[in-house]
């Protein structure tokens, strides 16, 4: 896709989605509404619903 990996995010509810972002070198965001989420898994960011991504990666273009 031409994207280097620290310039995108993935984002995923379970301990292993988060595992897998760091690996690849991209920023891991954890999303607090799934069912395998895991509070106390590392992440850069907890998206608590949906809609609060879109404020997270406007907020990071500033």
């Amino acid at each position: 896709m031409g994207v280097a990996p620290t310039r995108s995010a993935d984002i995923g509810d379970a301990p292993t989605d988060l595992l897998a972002a760091t690996r690849s070198g991209a920023h891991a965001l954890t999303a607090g509404w799934g069912h395998l989420y895991d509070p106390t898994a590392p992440a850069e960011h907890t998206v608590d619903r949906p809609g609060d991504l879109v404020d997270l990666l406007v907020d990071q273009r500033r």
